[in-house]
């Protein structure tokens, strides 16, 4: 009887063991569900972020050449409104030299 008794409580604290070591599994597994999701929300959180930081980067680059191109053809204006005022001059004194030559 005393045998009885102490396979009983034997199996009695192995099914109560069981159940705690299933009470935490079901545990782990439920953290390890709330890590991934919380890490999925982080990933999708730095993705955002370099999207939009890669985007800036793009629009600030883009701006930068277009600025660059401004300045250059501001630049080749320039160059070409000295040329031409120099070519008007130039103009103006072989024209000059037409006329004192025609009316000597």
């Amino acid at each position: 009887m005393i045998l009885q008794e102490e396979l009983s409580q034997i199996i009695q604290a192995e099914q109560t063991s069981s159940q705690s070591v299933l009470e935490k599994t079901e545990i782990l597994r439920k953290d390890r569900e709330a890590l991934q999701d919380t890490l999925y929300q982080e990933l999708k959180r730095r993705k955002k972020e370099i999207e939009e930081h890669t985007q800036q980067q793009i629009e600030l680059i883009q701006y930068q050449f277009n600025m660059k191109q401004e300045e250059q053809l501001t630049l080749e204006k320039n160059r070409l409104q000295e040329e031409y005022a120099h070519l008007l001059t130039k103009q103006e004194g072989v024209i000059q030299k037409l006329l004192d030559y025609l009316w000597c």
